[in-house]
């Protein structure tokens, strides 16, 4: 069986990340949060562009 790779935009943030004091782990998680639905609205938009108008967008590595 061929398997064909695919490329996958990962939008995972660590909200982990541990300060000092508890009231900026709080806004650090609700900041990556806000980041990655930003980041995942950003991609369906692109796609939806991407469908309609038949664009290729080429990518940075």
């Amino acid at each position: 069986m061929a398997h064909r790779q695919a490329e996958v935009v990962n939008l995972y943030f660590n909200t982990e990340f541990r300060v000092f004091h508890p009231l900026w782990v709080r806004q650090w998680a609700s900041f990556t949060g806000n980041v990655a639905a930003f980041l995942a609205a950003i991609k369906r938009i692109v796609d939806f562009a991407k469908r309609v108008h038949g664009l290729e967008f080429n990518q940075r590595r």
